[in-house]
């Protein structure tokens, strides 16, 4: 049965077509995947069914009507909601009211509490979440469970299309398949999800079809996921042939390790680390969620307290106390979360870049030399192919690969040495992962340190040339690139073998 449908809809903004005649039939009982690189057009179709946007021109229909939401209300009472990777809950209300804000049930001119108690545990109890004790604050709890809350209140609307975008971009492999789990159960009664990720695996495994965008425009329209290969709806994706998806990786010819962490300890994992790079090396970080490698490398930039250990870079012992000593001894880390930790999203292209290192555009009066700035910034932002309409563009604008180039361009404006990457591809489409790829190559090519810390195994083993792997805040093996395998690195992250 069909429950949604936009027809030959456009929609324009200053300089972009976004959508360009787009025609999409969204079913019941079936998944729909919605795939495309960065500026494919995805979230703005969302957001046409959402009410988020209108369209210039074109027809969206909720089952046989005609509809134009002016919205986000409107459409989740019309039966489409959507959820996305950046949960909208207010972190200090607790689930209950959470989940009824702005739609409490009332009996009289009263909310009815009874009556909203017992609603929100029946909806908890259809996401799977009927553990989550519905008085607590929605701030402590995991992320997994704010997903299952922000699903639950796009049921209290009784929605039968629901949009979940990047929403596994921080749940573990367990809670992924809870999620999956729930998606079939909602397929099988009847919901249309329409579900959109980069994790192309996620995707064939999922989806039972596929739409594929790209510059606005569909591509292919309902294909049966099932008959095409990853690498066939990538190719498709992206216009051309995926050969190269990793870059030719170069050779490490040092001898001499550059960067020495030795039996290092912090307030957030007890267990020695030790370990070594070499100028040029990219050498990756393997483990499950939660198994340190983040904590350690908070300890290493300074960001967690270091209880015993020492760190060398080049023969010089270091003592690290804070991010500043570790930029200033040419260490930067660009954390897992760039949005929320990494970037100051209302602000311009060149104050991201420069933050770290201002002193290096101030002028003898402490002012910021504004032509050097736009001079330094531009030259970067060419060099490294960040695609804005100028480094006065505010961050929070770019799509997910830009927002990762600009902290890239940030490194090379501290004169980083050793640059540590937390998931430097999550979020990001796979065009825009090639490309940070080639920028990891050729700057390691420079004599750059890359540690690279990646829940996506195939990932490392084909940029890094040698992998460490974590367990339980534990480094428990180190895999020269030759003899490494996806198995080999699930099995040492499990504790297998």
């Amino acid at each position: 049965m069909l429950l949604a449908q936009v027809k030959n809809v456009r929609k324009a903004f200053p300089g972009v077509q976004a959508l360009d005649d787009v025609s999409v039939e969204f079913h019941s009982g079936e998944v729909h995947a919605l795939v495309g690189e960065n500026g494919a057009g995805k979230s703005t179709l969302i957001k046409l069914l959402c009410g988020v946007y209108q369209p210039d021109s074109g027809l969206v229909y909720v089952g046989n009507k005609k509809v134009s939401f002016k919205s986000t209300r409107e459409s989740m009472e019309a039966g489409v909601s959507a959820v996305y990777q950046e949960l909208v809950l207010v972190s200090m209300l607790s689930v209950l009211d959470n989940l009824f804000l702005g739609m409490e049930p009332t009996k009289l001119i009263f909310i009815d509490k009874k009556a909203q108690r017992k609603r929100c545990a029946e909806l908890l109890q259809i996401v799977g979440g009927e553990n989550i004790d519905m008085n607590m604050k929605v701030c402590f709890l995991s992320s997994a469970q704010q997903q299952l809350v922000c699903i639950a209140k796009a049921l209290a609307f009784n929605s039968k299309v629901l949009i979940l975008d990047e929403v596994t971009a921080t749940l573990t492999d367990v809670e992924c398949e809870h999620l999956f789990n729930l998606i079939n159960r909602l397929k099988d009664d009847g919901h249309c999800i329409i579900y959109i990720s980069h994790r192309m695996k996620e995707i064939q495994n999922i989806s039972d079809v596929t739409t594929i965008m790209k510059d606005g425009k569909v591509v292919k329209s309902r294909l049966a996921t099932k008959d095409y290969s990853i690498e066939q709806i990538v190719n498709m994706m992206i216009g051309r042939e995926l050969k190269e998806y990793y870059p030719y990786r170069s050779v490490v010819e040092s001898k001499d390790p550059y960067f020495v962490v030795s039996d290092l300890t912090s307030e957030r994992f007890r267990e020695a680390i030790a370990f070594n790079a070499y100028p040029g090396e990219i050498l990756g970080f393997s483990g499950l969620v939660g198994s340190g490698r983040t904590e350690m490398a908070k300890a290493i930039f300074g960001i967690d307290k270091k209880i015993s250990g020492s760190i060398s870079v080049g023969g010089k012992k270091l003592n690290i106390k804070s991010p500043r000593d570790a930029i200033r001894s040419k260490i930067i880390y660009l954390p897992e979360e760039r949005r929320r930790s990494g970037l100051f999203l209302k602000h311009s292209i060149a104050l991201n870049i420069t933050i770290s290192n201002i002193k290096k555009i101030l002028n003898s009066l402490g002012l910021i030399e504004s032509k050097e700035e736009n001079e330094v910034c531009s030259g970067l932002s060419k060099e490294i192919a960040i695609k804005a309409t100028g480094v006065k563009s505010k961050v929070a604008v770019l799509s997910g690969g830009n927002q990762q180039k600009v902290l890239l361009a940030r490194s090379v404006f501290t004169d980083s040495e050793i640059i540590i990457l937390d998931e430097p591809t999550r979020g990001i489409d796979v065009g825009a992962k090639t490309e940070i790829y080639n920028l990891i190559k050729n700057y390691a090519e420079q004599g750059k340190c890359f540690i690279v810390i990646s829940s996506d195994v195939m990932e490392l083993l084909g940029i890094c040339h040698r992998i460490m792997v974590m367990r339980n805040n534990r480094i428990v093996g180190e895999l020269p690139i030759e003899v490494a395998s996806e198995k080999m690195l699930t099995d040492m992250a499990l504790g297998t073998i």
